[in-house]
């Protein structure tokens, strides 16, 4: 048996003690989808193209074939306004299946609510020096012109994105508005409101106050004003008069985008994501990253080896297949989703485009044809490149891509050893040298299915 190498070997744990999030049996409610890997790793979806916008689905489920995550624009007269991902440039949906929910959790969610604003105002909660603000609803409405469709900055599957002017320092923000007949807006506000409130870290996105006045939940952030990884990459910011992302930003940009999910997975309670994607990663001045849209968010606590659901959140083309076929969520579920983002730097294409012929929609698959030959790697490099890029330290992130989205989450590596090897890539532009980063040229190959189960670092 091959071994792999010691960046990719996910660490032992201790034994498995699964949480169940339901009280149903995972093979009733697990989505009725043979999954094939790699082939035809699809399920069933109906995709529906709401303009400009990254395209919206529908699952096509046994238990739920009606539901559609498809959001109506609002009229700015409309006093109940939809919700969005806080992506003050572009927004895409994430999808959700749900197979059941009472109404005991919406109370529990409201109720939820109730006590963070009590905590808030009692406790004055702060995010690191800055108090988080509790805003009204009017003060929100004059910002955004009245909610002005032209102040809407992006869509998301739980509503609307605008950007505001805060009265009186004239401050720039986001503000996501939840759509109080989603069902699932009441416990993203919460999920966000309780995760960012505790969260201070350079790339993530900063949170500034909310508005929780009778239907309306809103939140504010802090305003990146240089839009989603996903549209520089698609070269559709600013008309595309900005460029294009070289190689050694888009080699900062992963790293960072790394940093910021080790940080969740290392706080406490562990928190997993979930919906790491382009459309997620907002950049900043001087393109730092900023995560954003924690409403897919859940805590995991340090005991756990995994988490089990019978709703499966995330976003089409950058799911985690395993995660999808069973309802099992771990810390690599998150892995495989920034390896889709790590091809997407790499090849500067979407993560899933049914513009494309079929064999060609996922990312992941197009990429895969090329994983087993490491001279034919190049051969998936963004044209917008134009080779100017590093042909070692491409292979090394190809082969790292590779082993994130392998089909058995024990078969992908940790997040802390990808932060490792990405800060010694980083590195190596200064220190071409580095004899730790020269290890990467031996070719890792996949552990045996029976290693023990993986954990955060």
């Amino acid at each position: 048996m091959k071994k792999v190498l010691g960046w990719f070997s996910p660490k032992g744990s201790p034994k498995n003690r699964n949480r169940n999030r339901s009280t149903t049996a995972a093979g009733d409610n697990s989505p009725r989808v043979k999954w094939v890997h790699p082939g035809d790793n699809f399920p069933r979806v109906k995709w529906v193209h709401p303009g400009d916008n990254s395209p919206r689905v529908k699952w096509v489920h046994p238990r739920n074939p009606t539901a559609d995550a498809t959001t109506s624009a609002p009229s700015p007269s409309s006093s109940p306004l939809p919700t969005s991902t806080p992506v003050p440039a572009s927004a895409s949906a994430s999808t959700s299946t749900n197979w059941g929910k009472s109404e005991k959790e919406d109370y529990s969610a409201l109720a939820r609510i109730d006590e963070l604003t009590e905590e808030m105002e009692t406790l004055s909660l702060n995010l690191g020096d800055v108090p988080i603000q509790k805003f009204s609803f009017v003060q929100l409405q004059l910002a955004t012109a009245n909610f002005s469709p032209d102040m809407c900055v992006g869509r998301g599957g739980f509503g609307h994105v605008y950007k505001g002017i805060l009265a009186p320092q004239e401050q720039e923000v986001a503000i996501k508005c939840l759509d109080p007949k989603s069902d699932q807006g009441t416990p993203a506000f919460v999920t966000e409101l309780e995760l960012l409130s505790n969260t201070n870290h350079e790339n993530i996105v900063r949170l500034i106050g909310y508005c929780a006045e009778n239907e309306h939940r809103m939140l504010v952030y802090e305003y990146i004003r240089m839009g989603s990884l996903e549209d520089h990459l698609l070269n559709r910011y600013d008309g595309g008069h900005l460029g294009i992302l070289d190689w050694d930003t888009r080699l900062r940009i992963a790293y960072e985008i790394a940093k910021g999910v080790l940080y969740l997975h290392r706080m406490e309670p562990n928190i997993l994501y979930r919906d790491i994607k382009s459309a997620n990663v907002l950049l900043g001045k001087g393109y730092t990253v900023k995560l954003s849209d924690f409403g897919c968010a859940t805590t995991f606590s340090p005991d756990e080896e995994e988490l089990h659901f019978t709703k499966v959140v995330g976003t089409q083309g950058y799911l985690d297949p395993r995660y999808f076929a069973t309802g099992h969520c771990t810390f690599q579920t998150d892995v495989y989703s920034f390896g889709v983002v790590l091809l997407e730097l790499l090849t500067g294409r979407k993560a899933l485009d049914v513009n494309r012929p079929p064999d060609d929609q996922s990312l992941v698959m197009w990429a895969g044809r090329v994983f087993h030959d490491k001279t034919r790697f190049t051969e998936i490099a963004d044209p917008l490149l134009k080779d100017k890029f590093d042909d070692f330290t491409f292979n090394a992130l190809v082969h790292m891509a590779r082993y994130c989205v392998q089909y058995e989450p024990k078969s992908r590596p940790l997040m802390c050893h990808i932060v490792d090897v990405l800060r010694q890539m980083n590195k190596v532009a200064i220190e071409p040298e580095s004899p730790r980063f020269r290890t990467l040229t031996q070719s890792p190959t996949v552990p045996s299915a029976s290693a023990a189960p993986v954990k955060s670092c």
